[in-house]
C-alpha cells in the first residue's frame, strides 16, 4: 500500500517512510530513524514544524 499525505507531521506513524528527491528514493525509514539521520526528512521536518508554530502563534 502507497500512502501519500499533504504535510510530514500527517506521516510520522507510518511504519516505514520512503522520501523522494526527484523522483528515487533518497531516504527509508521510521520517523525517529529518518530524523535522527539529519538528512531531507529532518530538513524536511523541521521546517514543516517551524512552520507550523508561526501559523498556531499567529492564530493566537
Amino acid at each position: 500500500m502507497i500512502w501519500s499525505a499533504p504535510t510530514i507531521v500527517d506521516r510520522r506513524w507510518a511504519m516505514t517512510i520512503v522520501v523522494l528527491d526527484q523522483g528515487k528514493v533518497a531516504e527509508r525509514g521510521r520517523h525517529g530513524e529518518l530524523l535522527a539521520k539529519g538528512g531531507l526528512y529532518a530538513e524536511l521536518w523541521t521546517r514543516q514544524a517551524a512552520e507550523r508554530e508561526l501559523e498556531e502563534t499567529a492564530e493566537g
